[in-house]
């Protein structure tokens, strides 16, 4: 079927490029973990480092790979996306898609985020390798897989830039304050000075850097669309003293 290339471009949802992670994961670890009990059952070592060598190159290699010549890995494949250029809609060159991995993974879960910053919904390592993650047949989606370019840019709210940062700064430092608080009852004195942690003391400490991250990502974008406390936009219902 062919594509109508005058249809607007559908941009996948945060929900449908988590489930295509997953399974780039599951595929990944799985095959990585029979291929590492083959390369245990090869007597000569000489052979054994070779295969390890293929194995370390399959991490390095499988994304970009796949999003250079394909347009996406298995896992994008699977749930119908497509990681496209941002001008032109082509496929990302190899070097583009190699940035673009270690870009996702440097950054982790923050780099997600940037999707209700941007205006074609876009992650920041797709900002910085200037891509984007689209629907491959828009035949094939549901309503709940997509979003369309917005109109009006997210950042566009009646609040200076400046002012905005400068809430953003605080109310991250406020918030790192907090989780460095709340870690203080939980973790003993060698597992805070001397890195001496138990399995459940670094199970909590994990725990609640994970919830600082999540809370600092939301804390970038209420922030940036003037929802923080200190740089809020003013509502003209709001303005004008009207009930809501």
């Amino acid at each position: 079927m062919v594509e109508d290339e005058t249809a607007a471009i559908l941009y996948a949802t945060f929900p449908r490029r988590l489930l295509a992670l997953c399974v780039d994961a599951a595929l990944f670890f799985g095959g990585a973990t029979v291929f590492a009990l083959g390369i245990e059952l090869v007597p000569i070592q000489a052979v054994r480092i070779f295969f390890i060598g293929l194995l370390v190159a399959g991490v390095l290699l499988y994304e970009p790979l796949l999003v250079s010549i394909t347009g996406g890995t298995l896992g994008h494949h699977a749930l119908n996306l497509r990681v496209a250029k941002e001008s032109g809609g082509g496929k990302l060159g190899f070097l583009q898609a190699l940035a673009r991995m270690w870009l996702k993974g440097l950054l982790g879960v923050l780099s997600f985020f940037f999707m209700g910053l941007t205006r074609r919904h876009q992650a920041l390592h797709d900002l910085a390798t200037r891509s984007s993650v689209q629907i491959n047949h828009t035949a094939k989606a549901r309503a709940t897989h997509f979003v369309v370019e917005l109109t009006v840019p997210p950042g566009e709210v009646d609040v200076s830039k400046l002012r905005r940062v400068v809430a953003i700064l605080a109310w991250g430092m406020a918030s790192f304050v907090a989780m460095s608080l709340a870690t203080i009852p939980i973790l003993s004195d060698a597992c805070a000075f001397q890195g001496l942690c138990s399995e459940g003391e670094e199970l909590a400490q994990g725990g609640i850097t994970f919830l600082w991250t999540l809370g600092l990502g939301a804390i970038l974008v209420f922030g940036w669309r003037g929802r923080l406390p200190g740089a809020r936009e003013q509502r003209p219902e709001l303005a004008r003293g009207d009930d809501v």
